[in-house]
């Protein structure tokens, strides 16, 4: 999961990268500079059609490599729906921060 670290306490040029489990248990987060890492703001540009500076509450959720046939059966929408929806849950309560 990948957040604007303005909102995480960090400064607009940052991101907050988070690792969660499959159970949504918080593994690891790391705050780092995008400009520093230019794949990473190359990769928060694409997927939002902004710079990361110029976001301030979203949320980019990143899961492991898929075939496009997973990636496109309803069985995997249905469980990325759930995860979704529980993650944002977490986020709102301020569980996961």
């Amino acid at each position: 999961m990948i957040r604007p670290g303005a909102a995480h306490g960090g400064s607009a040029e940052e991101l907050r990268v988070q690792v969660v489990s499959a159970e949504l248990e918080l593994l690891n987060s790391e705050l780092l500079v995008a400009a520093a890492h230019p794949a990473w703001e190359a990769l928060i540009q694409r997927a939002t059609g902004r710079c990361p500076a110029e976001l301030y509450r979203e949320i980019l959720l990143v899961s492991q490599p898929l075939s496009v046939d997973e990636a496109l059966s309803p069985e995997w929408y249905g469980k990325f729906v759930a995860l979704r929806g529980r993650l944002r849950c977490l986020c709102q309560e301020e569980q996961i921060s």
